[in-house]
């Protein structure tokens, strides 16, 4: 112990923000956590572990993945490589400090990417350039172990062609000379992409003016980073030392000499090093190195690890991902539109004259692709020129419509634009499909353009050519209303503006057209229609409908369209973390539109935003008129669309779901010429004319069927290469007019099932229907999938005075609708009544049981084993509990899977998974039988029944061997047999049955059915192996007769041989 004289000598020379003090001795002293106190914001969606990367010194990394990175199943996503370098001067600093920690958290999670970060050892301890030969150190313990298959942690899911180095301030300047050590981005096995400088620690022996001007209290100022340079530097060195200052004239001509990945400089405005960043980057573009700046005005030092969750920082996530998706795609077309001059915008913004404006001083602070520019001073500039995305090519005028402006708010100037078919119009002399014929009204859509409450006009050429083709190919009137835009008049501003011009249109008298549209408009059918932030509008009106209903009975708005509606959230949605940056809608865009629309200091929770969030009015009890909601499948919004389809189902409001799969945001407006927009305005015509002629049927309460989802998809073209001359896509296989697949890939889905005898609901005895009550519930709300749960009433206790000994469990019936694995669904046409819903009714009733009828995703879009897969997935809801109708009414020791066609199919699948040991329900759960009726199975040889060329006549459906060919082609993965295990149980590559534990089985065989002898090889196939099998064959009966006819006497005949089941000694049968 040093005598007590001495230990008073001892002074703190050097004080680090209280984390490293230097002594006057040489004694240095670290305090184990920094100085300042960070929660540790960790949700679970990343996963990390600590990795040694240098034994010899003792040095760690702490590695970072999004646990989706490895997909259900096993699948391997490969993610790119992100290191990240701390910052603290070469003296402080650790991967462990909670802010960097967190920093990490959000990068990984924002980035869908694996992050490194390592540790290096610290100064003064050891000084510089020892900070630099560890962090080459780290790249090259990566490079061994993807070289060795080193940690699988890591081999998993990394792509080290994929790898890019950063950090910040110190962790910055790391970068910077690894890209020079390692010229040319090749580290043995790995490959460096690209580098992230995060407001990197330059220094220099003269002072920058952002140096000079620096504020004592600013978070990184001049006496701190003198101090910084002065420990972590060469005893003796200043701060014009190789190490700090990449100019410096020792480094002579080795920074030309390298060949730089792809650099990103970020800078902040107020950042005392920002001039050295903004000089290195303007230096190194002067050597034709591949340098870009991103400046954050009115940030400081490190700001986004001193708030990681900060809209700062995330801006700056959204940067860093197009900074990576640029570096791997450098060939990408700019997609951006052409900045347009400055203009002064009117006081109003519905469209009045704009004026050149004079070069204005102040600072830009947003600019939406020129059309928009906010200045630092508030100033609101908009260009008058129309958007490039709206060609002069765009039809102005249409052969069969005519069109008309007016003001609906003299005092904001709004406008609306109105469009109506002429008489000679094919679709207003058809009605578009139930519209009325020669003499009848049509229904009126009202239509609010996008544009994310900013940007947007009924006069621009895209709306107005989208409108002109919806008149025309829908058969009904619309109107195109315009609206006040942000950030001049903020939300709910915009929303006000279409509640208002509902009560103008209500208000019919007051309009000089009036009279033009009474002939052809009927108010009585009204559906409210927007896209992107007009589809929000639409959402809004249609909540306020509910509390404040128009208060003149004039117009009845019957229902609601959402084209791709522009909602927001804080959290991403995996759609837009996925989003390319050079995409129409991308992330960066989206959280501008948000930022200058919504209230000042709203966040993109807020109601006008997010119907879900915190402080959003609860939908539960409220009473929604029918919604079509269209989604894009590859639009960065379409989680969020499909999710809000998924809530208001579970909800049980009647809401229906169209996506486009190979489409992106506002496709229809981009180019309303397309087969595309046809087939949208085919789904938009379907929904307002049967939903239109239900309204006018029958009062609001009682006419509305509940939620169903259409699943239309359309694929994007296998190729790109074709030219514009290329032939149109050609029809090459046609299903019954329901399902058609195009040359082209392009997948059409009509919803047309007039070719099958679809039930009325007079053809089921209203004894049957009073005898079950059922429900639909969602079952898989990723893929928007959902079931129909029957329960007999006198087992529910819906009624009172219901006996004890009424009340006891009943069996569970899994039934699978057939179809092909193509067509089809537990709920047919626009009506609550159809056969398959019909069949469930009496299986309830009659056996009785607890039935669910399930529907699963169909082919071409989805091709097997995608059934299969969503069979598996109502079976894992069922036994997962909780459902109260199950928990009141059914026994799950009685657990039967049953299906026609290719629903027995699946229970065939389902019956072996389980038997096997792939599926395992739950230990209340046991599967006590499986039902197939004329199971759909396929061969490459022919059975006889098969080989005969015979038709089933037994039905409207003429059901021969060449349509069940063409399902097992649409159906199975491209290029598969009909040995194909998903279709020949006893194919090739077919698991073998022998050792499968089957529950009995009942099939059922009709006589007329082409397919009844490899229905019956079946059964005797099971029966050979010792499984207990039923055969029973019904005489006279086609393929499907109890779908086609589910009241009938044969049907009555089956139903009871179902509750039979499973009889004792029984093998076959055959019933008359």
């Amino acid at each position: 112990m040093a005598p007590a004289a001495e230990e008073e000598k001892r002074v703190v020379v050097d004080d680090c923000r209280g984390v490293l003090l230097v002594y006057s001795d040489g004694a240095v002293e670290r305090k184990p956590s920094p100085g300042f106190t960070t929660p540790v914001r960790d949700d679970g969606s990343v996963e990390w572990k600590d990795a040694v990367f240098d034994p010899t010194h003792g040095l760690s990394l702490r590695l970072y993945r999004p646990r989706h990175a490895l997909a259900a199943g096993g699948e391997k996503k490969r993610l790119p490589v992100f290191f990240y370098y701390h910052g603290g001067g070469f003296c402080i600093g650790s991967r462990t400090w909670p802010n960097c920690h967190n920093y990490c958290l959000r990068l990984s999670s924002d980035l869908d990417a694996l992050v490194v970060a390592p540790d290096y050892r610290l100064a003064p301890e050891f000084p510089l350039p020892a900070a630099f030969l560890d962090a080459q150190s780290s790249l090259l313990w990566l490079a061994s172990s993807a070289a060795a298959g080193g940690d699988p942690w890591i081999d998993d899911v990394a792509d080290f062609t994929r790898v890019f180095v950063s950090g910040d301030s110190a962790g910055g300047t790391i970068a910077h000379h690894l890209a020079v050590r390692f010229s040319g981005g090749e580290v043995g096995p790995i490959r460096v992409a690209g580098y992230v400088q995060l407001m990197p620690f330059y220094g220099g022996v003269e002072r920058t003016p952002s140096e000079a001007a620096c504020p004592d209290d600013a978070f990184l100022n001049l006496a701190l980073n003198d101090r910084y340079w002065r420990l972590s530097l060469p005893v003796g060195a200043t701060a014009d030392h190789p190490y700090a200052n990449p100019f410096a004239p020792e480094n002579g001509d080795e920074i030309a000499a390298a060949e730089f990945a792809p650099t990103m400089v970020v800078v902040g405005g107020r950042d005392l090093l920002r001039d050295r960043a903004v000089d290195y980057a303007e230096r190194m573009k002067a050597m034709g190195k591949p340098v870009e700046v991103v400046e954050f005005e009115g940030q400081q030092h490190g700001f986004f690890t001193i708030d990681p969750w900060s809209d700062a920082a995330g801006e700056l996530m959204v940067a860093v991902k197009r900074f990576l998706l640029r570096s791997l795609q450098p060939n990408l077309v700019d997609t951006t539109m052409p900045t347009m001059p400055a203009v002064d915008v009117a006081d109003d913004a519905g469209g009045g004259a704009a004026t050149a404006a004079s070069p204005c001083a102040n600072d830009v602070v947003e600019d939406l692709a020129g059309f928009l520019r906010v200045l630092s001073d508030g100033t609101i500039l908009r260009s008058p020129v129309g958007p490039t995305f709206c060609p002069s090519t765009f039809p102005s005028d249409h052969p069969s419509v005519e069109w008309k402006e007016e003001i609906y708010d003299k005092a904001k100037n709004l406008h609306v634009r109105m469009y109506k078919p002429s008489s000679s119009s094919p679709s207003s002399a058809s009605g578009g499909g139930g519209g009325g014929g020669e003499g009848k009204k049509m229904p009126v859509v009202v239509y609010f353009h996008g544009g994310g409450f900013c940007l947007g006009s009924c006069t621009w050429a895209n709306v107005h050519a989208f409108c002109l083709r919806l008149a025309a190919d829908a058969g009904a009137v619309v109107l195109s209303a315009g609206y006040r835009l942000a950030p001049e008049h903020r939300l709910p501003a915009a929303v006000d503006d279409a509640a208002a011009f509902l009560n103008w249109l209500a208000d019919g008298e007051q309009f000089p057209t009036a009279a033009w549209l009474s002939d052809a408009a009927d108010f009585r059918r009204v559906f409210v229609a927007g896209d992107s932030a007009g589809g929000t509008i639409a959402h809004h009106l249609a909540v306020r409908a509910a509390s404040n209903p128009l208060a003149d009975d004039a117009i009845a708005v019957c229902g609601y369209v959402l084209l791709m509606p522009f909602f927001g959230g804080i959290r991403r949605t995996a759609s837009e973390e996925e989003c390319p940056a050079e995409v129409f809608l991308n992330l960066d865009l989206f959280d501008r539109f948000w930022r200058l629309s919504l209230p000042v200091g709203a966040t993109r929770d807020h109601p006008m935003a997010n119907p879900f969030g915190p402080e959003s009015p609860e939908l539960d009890g409220v009473e929604l008129r029918p919604l079509l909601v269209v989604a894009g499948g590859l639009d960065m919004l379409r989680d969020r669309a499909v999710d809000y389809a998924g809530r208001l189902s579970t909800m049980c409001k009647p809401v229906e779901l169209a996506e486009f799969a190979g489409e992106h945001h506002g496709f229809f407006t981009l180019g309303p010429g397309s087969d595309a927009t046809g087939e949208l305005i085919a789904v938009v015509s379907r929904f307002i004319h049967a939903t239109g002629v239900a309204a006018a049927a029958a009062p609001a309460a009682d006419c509305f069927a509940p939620p169903e989802l259409i699943k239309l998809k359309r694929t994007p073209p296998m190729s790109s290469s074709s030219s514009s001359s290329s032939p149109p896509p050609h029809v090459v296989e046609d299903c019954l007019g329901i399902v058609q697949l195009l040359s082209d890939g392009t997948v059409r889905c009509s919803g047309d099932y007039s070719s099958m005898p679809i039930l009325s609901d007079a053809a089921v005895p209203s004894d049957l229907t009073g005898a079950v009550q059922w429900k639909d519930v969602v079952y898989d709300a990723g893929h928007g999938l959902r079931l129909r749960i029957y329960t007999p009433t006198t087992i529910t206790g819906a009624g009172a005075g219901v006996e004890e000994k009424e009340k006891k469990k009943l069996p569970i019936l899994v039934y699978f609708h057939g179809g092909g694995f193509c067509i089809g669904s537990y709920l047919i046409g626009s009506y609550e009544m159809d056969n398959f819903h019909a069949c469930c009714l009496r299986l309830a009733a009659d056996l009785p049981a607890v039935v669910l009828s399930a529907d699963y995703r169909l082919a071409p879009e989805h091709r097997l084993p995608a059934a299969h897969l969503d069979a598996a997935s109502v079976l894992s809801w069922l036994v997962a509990g909780g459902d109260p109708w199950l928990d009141a009414s059914a026994d799950f020791d009685k657990v039967f899977v049953c299906g026609d066609s290719c629903g027995g199919n699946i229970a065939h699948h389902l019956a072996v998974a389980i038997g096997s040991g792939e599926i395992v329900l739950s230990p209340t759960a046991n599967l006590a039988g499986c039902v197939m009726l004329w199971p759909y199975f396929g061969g490459e040889a022919r059975m006889p029944s098969e080989d005969t060329g015979e038709t089933d006549t037994s039905s409207p459906v003429k059901m021969g061997i060449d349509l069940f060919d063409q399902m097992w082609r649409l159906a199975l993965p491209e290029g598969a047999s009909r040995d194909h295990p998903a279709a020949n149980p006893f194919g090739p590559e077919s698991a073998r049955l022998d050792g499968v534990e089957l529950p009995p089985v009942l099939v059922v065989d009709p006589e007329l059915d082409v397919m009844r002898d490899r229905v019956a090889d079946y059964a005797a196939r099971l029966r050979d192996m010792g499984k207990r099998v039923e055969l029973v064959r019904f005489d006279g009966q086609g393929h499907g007769f109890f779908v086609m006819d589910p009241m009938g006497e044969a049907s009555g005949e089956l139903v009871r041989v179902v509750r039979r089941f499973p009889q004792p000694n029984r093998c076959c049968a055959t019933l008359a």
